[in-house]
């Protein structure tokens, strides 16, 4: 989960995803580094930001990221 400790969306879907049981990788967007990783695979910095698979979800869309983890 590509995320930023400034995000209150980030620490909604954090919560979320415990509370599911879901395990992530937290990737710290303010990261330079992590950042030209993000631009180069969704041409986006916006967080929060999940890949699981080969599919991308971007926001506080937790009925698709559990539906993905299923």
């Amino acid at each position: 989960m590509y995320s930023a400790s400034w995000c209150g969306t980030c620490r909604a879907l954090r919560s979320n995803l415990d509370r599911s049981g879901i395990c992530y990788t937290l990737l710290d967007a303010d990261n330079p580094r992590v950042k030209a990783d993000m631009r180069a695979r969704f041409r986006s910095v916006a967080v929060p930001h999940m890949l699981i698979g080969r599919h991308a979800v971007r926001g506080l869309n937790t009925a698709k990221i559990q539906q993905l983890c299923r």
